[in-house]
């Protein structure tokens, strides 16, 4: 039964409405001539059935016969939904012709991720594999997986082990890295000496001789592990020393910063420019290029679908345009800004270093005011200084 329903929707079919005296005989010549109807409701000289679509014309000549009038009431099947259609044809030869092309797309790779370095940078490793061939829209049937391992392995030596795995239209490139092993070591002949004032807390000697003691106050160039070693016969030998000094030592920052300043404020002007970047080629949403002076903010957006990054993005950037301002600053407000610039060099010059004390001074005049941070820390004040051996015979 379901089939017979399903062919005749398949077909289309129609309901239709056949008023007269003659009903009896109607439904008898169409029996007759092999015309099917079904699902028949008489009432009074009115009759109600479900005919093919494709049968309908040929009532005409049943009705002639028993003066029948026909008119359709309902039509139903797929004949009748794809009629509404016709109109956007358009429509439908789009959908077939993305279809295909996402087909064709989903045949090559669009996306290329690299996971598990930390040493070796990314753009070497994406380097490495456009070099060995594999590169966005490259065919996934054109792809050795294990020949690929292979000669990226040999590209790449920083690299111990790889692997490469096909999800989709992505390529996602595990990595496990070398450990590094010091292959430039240096044995040229070398003293440790001082690279600034301080008292020694601790000398741990890797090789050499030490030439101090904790407690010792040095000054910048003494020297703290000497690589020469003298011995009993009288002859001496050099070495690269090595070591770790740590000692209390006296530093400063100082920060000037004047009241009268210039800034860049935004004026309130913004432009906002795109890129697309499309399976790799760049394409300008653009004209022109901007002379005045911004502050720029990028960003992108990749289209990712069903959770895959396709090779569609935008880049978008920002322009925020911006006029050289003057401001006069407040006592505070230049304190502040001093405070923030000595912090940016603290971070940076004492990144090894432990602080133990910081004390600040400020001192003020017309134009402005000078911070100055005094530390006192403990860090390793030990620095290399090669040996001249001078040969004489």
């Amino acid at each position: 039964m379901f089939i017979i329903q399903f062919l005749r929707f398949l077909f289309g079919y129609v309901k239709f409405e056949a008023e007269g005296v003659f009903c009896e005989r109607f439904i008898n010549l169409c029996s007759y001539n092999g015309v099917k109807i079904w699902g028949i409701v008489k009432k009074q000289d009115k009759i109600t059935a479900y005919i093919l679509a494709r049968d309908y014309k040929r009532l005409r000549r049943i009705c002639r016969k028993t003066s029948m009038r026909t008119r359709v009431k309902k039509r139903y099947g797929i004949p009748f939904i794809l009629r509404k259609f016709r109109a956007r044809s358009g429509l439908f030869a789009g959908a077939a012709v993305a279809a295909a092309l996402v087909y064709t797309l989903s045949l090559s790779v669009w996306n290329i991720q690299i996971e598990g370095n930390t040493r070796v940078q990314t753009a070497q490793i994406q380097s490495a594999l456009e070099s060995i061939g594999l590169t966005e829209g490259v065919r996934r049937d054109d792809i050795d997986t294990e020949s690929l391992r292979h000669e990226l392995l040999l590209s790449l030596p920083e690299l111990s082990w790889a692997a490469i795995n096909l999800n989709g239209t992505s390529a996602v490139i595990e990595v496990s890295e070398a450990e590094p092993t010091d292959t430039n070591k240096d044995d040229t002949p070398c003293n440790i000496v001082a690279d600034r004032d301080g008292r020694v807390i601790s000398v741990d000697v890797y090789r050499g001789i030490s030439n101090i003691q904790e407690g010792d106050a040095v000054v910048k160039g003494d020297l703290l592990i000497s690589g020469v070693v003298d011995h009993l016969n009288g002859a001496s030998s050099f070495l690269h020393a090595s070591g770790s000094v740590l000692a209390e030592t006296e530093s400063e920052i100082s920060v000037r910063v004047d009241y009268d300043q210039i800034r860049r404020v935004r004026n309130g002007r913004v432009k906002t420019k795109r890129v697309l970047t499309f399976f790799g080629m760049e394409i300008p949403l653009y004209l022109g290029t901007e002379k005045e002076n911004y502050e720029l903010e990028l960003s992108e957006w990749t289209m990712d679908i069903g959770g895959v990054n396709m090779p569609v993005k935008i880049n978008t950037g920002t322009f925020y345009f911006v006029d050289n301002v003057s401001v006069t600053l407040s006592e505070e407000e230049a304190l502040e800004q001093a405070r923030q610039q000595a912090l940016q060099t603290e971070s940076s010059r004492y990144q090894s270093a432990e602080i133990l004390e910081r004390q600040e001074f400020v001192q003020y005049d017309e134009k402005g005011l000078t911070l100055t941070i005094k530390y006192l820390c403990i860090e390793n004040i030990g620095s290399e200084e090669k040996i001249l051996i001078n040969d004489t015979n």
